[in-house]
């Protein structure tokens, strides 16, 4: 890559008034796009960086860098089977962590199945009996029952006596863990004929009151571990476990990083890329982007001012306003100067054409813009005298409609006819032209028959 050094002028041309613009050819090196490649670290599922291998070209401003989202699949979602232990659940274990899951307590949900099966869940008792007393003597659990109500115990009911001058039997029940855990006579009763039947209250409760509980514990944004925290009761077999589904998705995860450029290429080509997060869950190397360039060949083309001489109307050299970049250093840029600015003069218009000591006056006949050649009329010096044109002299032939100047470098005097007519050409270098002065005035009295 070149930038522009210095500008040697081939020729100063001629008839610049002001300063032409300098046009300068762009660059013609390629504008290259940056190659990228990240690489993972398939442990941590993270991506550790982007290396260049081309650092590109023609950026104005810092380009962005997108990496791809990791792939949003079918792992997401946490596993956790249970495992039971004298009707409680005694250990829960994870089978997949899974991912995409808040860092923030509170926000992941586990959900334990309730027990099930309530066919013998209701208490009984066997009675024995005093026939010889007609009194009940005892009571016996033969089912401790479920699902009671530990600060309201069941009611024990024993049917009523049959004799006259009899007593009603009656007894209190005790619970623990919500089963019927013991009874206690308080009356054995008289006057049965029969032995009386006894009965216990309903179950109060359900099965769904028994549920076990359990809490979790995010790392990473994977289930780390859960925890019970209520048992439960009246398993007979392991609750199925259910983990609420992730609430982020794979986007929230993407890698992110900035481009760093290169300072000593003027920001314009990229140095390195450096991560800002390194994301997670990456299962695969991630695509890399870059932002195409900012700018073309015409942003970075050089360009340069020309200085004129005013006197004598020539461009005494080019400078540098600005060295460009990206110019081929083994092709040589082409420098373009614009022409002086093409004469416009109109049929019957006056002219003058200023001398060092006098003034030449005519009127123009023709002007041929295209090959720059004006015949004129009417000529004459205002000292009355005859004047030789001297070539590359500071000279202009201004009209009165617009004031154009066009320098004269040659005279040629073609009228031979007497010396009171006179025709000259006048030429001038306009855009590498010539313009010519003719004169067929009868009043000229610049020349003689036959002067060359």
């Amino acid at each position: 890559m070149a930038r522009i050094g210095t500008i040697t002028m081939d020729s100063v041309g001629y008839g610049y008034d002001s300063s032409p613009v300098v046009t300068i050819s762009k660059p013609n090196m390629p504008i290259l796009k940056p190659v990228v490649q990240a690489t993972l670290d398939s442990a941590s599922t993270t991506i550790t960086g982007v290396g260049i291998s081309v650092s590109g070209s023609h950026y104005i401003i810092t380009p962005s860098v997108t990496l791809s989202s990791p792939t949003d699949s079918s792992n997401k979602q946490a596993l956790v089977t249970s495992s039971v232990s004298s009707n409680k659940v005694s250990g829960l274990t994870i089978t997949n962590s899974g991912k995409f899951y808040s860092d923030s307590s509170g926000v992941v949900l586990i959900t334990i199945s309730p027990p099930t099966g309530d066919s013998d869940k209701q208490a009984t008792l066997s009675l024995q009996y005093d026939s010889v007393n007609d009194k009940v003597s005892g009571l016996t659990i033969t089912n401790q029952g479920k699902l009671y109500d530990s600060s309201s115990p069941p009611i024990i009911t024993i049917s009523t006596f049959d004799s006259i001058g009899g007593s009603n039997a009656s007894a209190v029940a005790t619970t623990v863990n919500n089963r019927l855990s013991s009874v206690l006579i308080t009356d054995s009763g008289s006057g049965y004929t029969s032995k009386p039947t006894v009965t216990v209250s309903a179950p109060t409760l359900s099965l769904s009151d028994f549920t076990a509980t359990a809490t979790t514990i995010i790392v990473n944004n994977r289930l780390d571990s859960a925890i019970i925290s209520d048992s439960g009761d009246f398993y007979s077999s392991p609750p199925s476990i259910t983990v609420s589904p992730p609430t982020k998705n794979a986007t929230n995860f993407t890698a992110t990083a900035i481009a760093v450029m290169n300072q000593i290429d003027s920001g314009n080509s990229i140095q390195a890329i450096t991560m800002t997060s390194n994301g997670m869950f990456y299962t695969s190397i991630p695509t890399v982007t870059v932002d195409s360039a900012t700018g073309d060949s015409n942003h970075f083309r050089a360009t340069g001012f020309a200085t004129v001489n005013s006197s004598n109307r020539s461009i005494t050299g080019i400078g540098i306003v600005k060295a460009g970049k990206y110019y081929d250093s083994n092709v040589t840029p082409i420098v373009t100067v614009a022409p002086p600015t093409l004469a416009k003069f109109e049929i019957g218009e006056k002219i003058t054409h200023k001398l060092p000591n006098t003034t030449l006056h005519g009127e123009v006949s023709a002007y041929n813009s295209v090959s720059s050649k004006m015949s004129l009329i009417h000529v004459g010096a205002e000292d009355g005298q005859y004047h030789n044109f001297v070539p590359n002299t500071d000279s202009d032939i201004i009209g009165a409609n617009n004031g154009s100047k066009v320098g004269i470098i040659r005279a040629v005097e073609v009228n031979k006819i007497s010396s009171n007519e006179q025709n000259e050409e006048f030429a001038a270098n306009v855009s590498g032209t010539t313009l010519d002065f003719l004169d067929f005035s009868e009043t000229n009295p610049f020349g003689d028959p036959g002067d060359e």
